[in-house]
């Protein structure tokens, strides 16, 4: 059975901790427990682009997640267990359009004017866009198989954005020959006046043909409770969230060395109220703008894989068509009512945007084990973004009365404003991209001894970015001197990422290596309009990247203890910065360079067969390592400056003990710890996040037939720990929060 999955285990937990759906996760610890020692609970294998292999024997800083990890602690999104993995920094804002930091690699703690920096994967399919970010998906993790973190560049195998790691989602496949079922409910309160939300999932798994046909499907019905109150709306808890969606899989195997897979997945998230809040000055969380500023964010996939046994390898092909939607409302009454009049507003700022795209990957990828091991593929991807932005008055003839009042006789037009905003809107921009991304890829591992081996990887890429930018509106006569405008733009490049590792292991009790990587990431155009006085650069390139890594996989007294260091230091030159022009207008610019260096310890101890510690350190330095001047400005970001978001220190701790039989049913209490060191959020801005620690506990109990109870608190010391915050002239200080202190309680039904 676990031959057909991304994910097994070693010994007796063959029958438990892998098969996630016929068994939950304290009833597989629980019955392991006797007769399992620490080394079967904690030998995963992970099967990626290179084939099956022990996660702790692969060459690279990765952390996996599994699915029984994942639901013992309670996972839904991101912010539930990036922000336990050792050098990951969620910059969580409106949900869908976060950010991850990994290693410090980023220039702000919101989006990037190009391509991020981190890499989204669901089932190694990219959810990144080639330019502005159209979302972040946040996949909910229920009945996920695993979640790999990689830390560091991944350009060999996972192609642009890598640049400082990736993320990398691996859905629970069908099983050919069991029929699973989970139910799962939930519901929570926040420690204060905010009401109930809560969740429904609901997991099936149907072998239509035994051993040959079978269907899994996923849904998902989530709310998230708000508690940020609006004080121009006069709205509590105005920022709930709603998550709707889920997945499909169908697997069909013809033939023993045949195996075809189609994947859908649709999931929508709708924030009612984006629920960042203003200075924490007396301890409550508020914000304040004239109307509920909506976002809706959208991920569609449609994916065919195939794969074939070769006997000398296995031949891997995919087909996939991604799409993502957006669309984000923004209160600027405050800035916009000094240029157009408070009669016309309030003032919205905002508009839909949409990426959609093919990927076809083919590869073809030899056992792991074997003395010569190696895989080689070529990969394709071409994605067209759509991105608009509105600037409109609620009431146009408001707008157009201090239009013609107040421009008209300056531009000398005295119906300047029935002919630029007798609708209300002030300024369209529509910017339509086509980036595109070829490749050709492989990685080969040698065996020097059954103690040593070499790996040599590389990519050859091929990047083209094609934009138009069409600006129209008040609000461009004023900034570029014209009513329309449009501007062209196209960026190509082409380059090499280059990957080396060597790895000694002495005996089964360590392993050292020693690697060294490099990661890309799309160039493009600069396709602002002309401005009197100001030149924008035409076009911006990839950064320059290199990683440098040593890292040791060692296990004590008798695999009880596992202890894993990990030392690195990043080379950032031709930094990718969005910067501002005098008009207000992004644009991106290769400028400056950054030293980044670190360490990372990882540690699992299992004193007991029922009690295990799980802890993460991280520290990290980065820093510019040259003056920086944003935009050609006064303002000047001195060398040694901390990076946005780069938090020079990160805990995890994680407790778990099982009280077997309590009630008469197996019972499990977790406890958690996290905290976050500060860091700055936007460059020059004078904003910080971070500087917090979080507490959880959770009690799982079994009762008969097929049922569990966990109660849970979260936030435990109610922090009001800032995860992002910024400051600009247009919307002025916003500030995201962690969620209050939340009391709630699951309900699962395992069939």
């Amino acid at each position: 059975m676990l031959g057909r999955t991304s994910l097994s285990a070693k010994a007796v937990l063959l029958a438990t901790v892998a098969a996630v759906g016929l068994m939950s996760p304290v009833t597989a610890m629980a019955q392991a427990a006797p007769d399992a020692g620490p080394t079967e609970v904690n030998e995963v294998v992970v099967t990626g682009k290179t084939g099956a292999q022990t996660a702790r024997t692969i060459s690279t800083s990765q952390t996996v997640l599994t699915g029984l990890k994942l639901e013992a602690i309670g996972a839904e999104g991101l912010q539930d267990y990036l922000t336990r993995t050792p050098g990951v920094v969620l910059n969580a804002g409106t949900p869908g359009g976060s950010s991850v930091t990994i290693r410090g690699i980023g220039t702000t703690t919101g989006l990037d004017q190009g391509q991020s920096p981190t890499g989204y994967y669901i089932n190694d399919i990219p959810l990144t866009d080639p330019y502005y970010s159209a979302g972040t998906p946040d996949i909910d993790a229920f009945d996920v198989s695993n979640v790999s973190v990689y830390r560091g560049p991944q350009a060999t195998l996972f192609g642009s954005s890598s640049l400082g790691g990736a993320v990398n989602y691996q859905a629970t496949p069908p099983d050919l020959t069991h029929f699973d079922a989970h139910l799962q409910g939930t519901a929570e309160t926040l420690g204060r006046s905010s009401g109930t939300a809560g969740s429904a999932k609901a997991m099936v798994n149907i072998p239509v043909v035994d051993d040959k046909l079978a269907a899994r499907a996923v849904y998902v019905y989530r709310d998230d409770p708000g508690f940020i109150d609006n004080l121009g709306t006069g709205k509590k808890s105005s920022n709930n969230t709603s998550v709707r969606g889920g997945r499909f899989e169908l697997t069909w195997k013809p033939a023993a060395s045949t195996t075809l897979n189609y994947f859908f997945l649709k999931q929508d998230e709708q924030t009612a109220d984006v629920g960042y809040s203003l200075p924490l000055t007396d301890g409550s969380f508020s914000k304040r703008s004239v109307f509920a500023e909506q976002a809706n964010f959208q991920t569609e996939l449609n994916s065919l894989r195939l794969d074939h046994d070769l006997r000398f390898a296995v031949l891997t092909a995919t087909a996939t068509y991604h799409e993502k939607n957006n669309s984000v409302g923004t209160d600027l009454t405050g800035f916009l009512s000094n240029f157009f009049g408070p009669s016309g507003g309030p003032y919205s700022d905002g508009g839909p945007s949409s990426s959609k795209g093919t990927t076809f990957e083919v590869r073809l990828a030899s056992n792991p084990k074997d003395k010569t091991a190696y895989v080689v593929g070529v990969y394709q991807d071409d994605t067209r973004e759509d991105l608009n932005e509105n600037l409109v008055g609620f009431n146009p003839a408001g707008v157009v009365s201090f239009v013609d009042a107040v421009y008209g006789p300056l531009l000398s037009d005295p119906r300047l404003g029935e002919h630029t905003a007798a609708d209300g809107y002030l300024f369209r921009s529509k910017v339509k991209t086509r980036g595109k991304e070829k490749a050709i890829f492989g990685e080969l591992t040698y065996h020097l001894s059954d103690k040593l081996k070499v790996n040599l990887g590389g990519r050859y890429f091929e990047t083209s970015l094609n934009l138009t930018s069409s600006s129209s509106g008040l609000f461009e006569i004023l900034t570029a001197g014209t009513l329309n405008s449009t501007t062209p733009g196209n960026q190509t490049e082409s380059g090499f990422t280059p990957k080396g590792s060597i790895t000694w292991t002495p005996n089964n009790r360590m392993m050292a290596y020693g690697l060294v990587s490099r990661g890309f990431r799309f160039g493009g155009p600069n396709i602002n309009p002309p401005e009197p006085g100001f030149k924008t650069p035409l076009t911006f390139k990839s950064d320059s990247l290199t990683n440098y890594e040593i890292g040791f996989r060692t296990e004590w007294f008798d695999h009880r203890l596992q202890f894993d260091p990990t030392f690195y230091y990043i080379v950032w030159s031709d930094i990718q910065l969005r910067q501002t022009t005098p008009s207000g207008f992004q644009y991106a610019a290769n400028a400056g360079k950054a030293i980044n260096y670190g360490a990372e310890f990882t540690t699992v101890f299992t004193p007991t067969n029922t009690l295990r510690i799980d802890n993460n350190i991280t520290y990290l330095s980065a820093q510019l390592d040259s003056n920086f001047t944003p935009g050609g400005g006064q303002t000047v970001i001195p060398k040694g400056a901390t990076l946005p978001g780069a938090s020079k220190w990160q805990v995890s701790t994680t407790a778990s003990y099982i009280l077997p039989n309590l009630f008469a049913s197996p019972a499990k209490i977790l406890m958690s710890q996290r905290y976050i060191s500060a860091a700055p959020g936007i460059f020059g801005q004078g904003v910080t996040q971070g500087n917090y620690s979080l507490y959880d506990l959770r009690f799982n109990f079994q009762l008969p037939n097929g049922i569990e109870l966990t109660p849970f608190v979260q936030n435990i010391g109610d922090e009001r720990g800032v995860t992002s915050a910024s400051k600009t002239r247009l919307t002025g200080f916003r500030q995201y929060v962690v969620q209050p202190r939340t009391f709630g309680i699951t309900l699962d039904f395992r069939r």
